[in-house]
């Protein structure tokens, strides 16, 4: 079986700036419906209403204001 991840900085319908977005929410549910194994990560960012969703899991990344400064 093909197995594909999304890494995705959006995804409809939960966070949307442009086109990506719309892509994000499309394609994996396209795939799947022909038999594609999908995963798909996108950054939480703090939405409160993404805490009644059912997740496989969360992942908690490190941090830090300097890390991001520098990069």
């Amino acid at each position: 079986m093909l197995q594909v991840l999304f890494v995705l900085s959006e995804m409809v319908p939960y966070s949307k700036t442009g086109g990506l977005a719309d892509v994000g929410g499309a394609l994996p549910l396209a795939l799947q419906q022909l038999g594609v194994d999908v995963r798909i990560l996108v950054p939480w960012y703090g939405r409160p209403d993404l805490h009644e969703m059912h997740w496989f899991c969360s992942v908690n990344t490190p941090y830090s204001q300097e890390a991001a400064d520098s990069g």
